[in-house]
């Protein structure tokens, strides 16, 4: 009884530690977990923007490296995911934004069928009349 009674002492004093060091980090403002703090700075330049992935001026775009977790919101839930991380390279002109995202993967997904989705990515925002479209 005394063995068990030690155990459960010092995992709750173990967890009280945590929860201690938890609340005094939030309270100087430093998140134990956060989906934020990632911001994506597009690069100005002057002319057109590049309309292909292939264009030759995304290298010279610095790219930004943004680490991937699992899909576990829809199902099918994969929980491990094929793509670790997305590589980003956005660019501007003043007008006119674009982005390119990258990722190794290496699974083919380019069909839509019921239950899978298919390699891609959508930009959601819209400004005036345009409109978003699929990348």
């Amino acid at each position: 009884m005394t063995s068990v009674h030690t155990s459960r002492t010092r995992l709750v004093s173990l967890l009280s530690i945590l929860l201690l060091f938890a609340l005094i980090l939030g309270g100087l403002g430093i998140p134990i977990v956060s989906s934020e703090g990632m911001i994506i700075r597009a690069q100005a330049t002057s002319g057109d923007i590049p309309g292909t992935p292939e264009d030759p001026a995304w290298q010279k775009i610095p790219p930004m490296t943004l680490p991937l977790s699992g899909q576990i919101i829809t199902r099918p839930v994969w929980p491990e995911p094929t793509a670790h991380a997305l590589t980003v390279r956005a660019v501007h002109n003043g007008t006119e934004i674009a982005f390119l995202l990258e990722w190794q993967d290496n699974t083919k997904n380019d069909r839509l069928t019921p239950g899978t989705f298919r390699d891609g990515a959508r930009n959601p925002r819209t400004t005036g009349a345009h409109s978003s479209r699929a990348l």
